[in-house]
């Protein structure tokens, strides 16, 4: 058996193919699992109790300071706040019955008619 002589040149010597290239679909995806979390969270708490008459704004939704979030309907509230400016309105009245009574009786002092003391209980009343 005798062996094919191989020159230098014929070794050295290789073929190349060449082609363009070019965009195609992607025929496999990958799908990877994961969580996605926000940078910021905050829990909000309602100040008073009452029911919700408007939802300004939907979970997830980017938020301004100061923006209304929602519109609360809080009728115990709404009659608290009534009470308190009857109290007030009564308690002015009441301030107003006191210091014309105390000028009343310190004119009375100045004839004589009334005692110091009842003079004193009136302006006690005053303060």
């Amino acid at each position: 058996m005798m062996q094919k002589v191989v020159t230098a040149e014929e070794i050295t010597h290789q073929t190349v193919a060449v082609t363009n290239v070019g965009r195609r679909a992607a025929s496999v995806q990958l799908a990877l699992p994961g969580d996605v979390h926000a940078f910021e969270q905050t829990k909000i708490y309602a100040r008073a109790d009452g029911y919700l008459l408007k939802w300004n704004t939907d979970i997830g939704t980017k938020v301004e300071a100061g923006q209304v979030l929602a519109v609360i309907d809080s009728p115990e509230l709404d009659q608290e706040l009534l009470q308190s400016q009857a109290a007030l309105a009564q308690a002015e009245a009441n301030l107003i019955l006191a210091r014309s009574s105390a000028e009343r009786w310190q004119g009375l002092l100045q004839t004589r008619a009334v005692s110091q003391q009842e003079v004193d209980e009136k302006s006690g009343a005053l303060v």
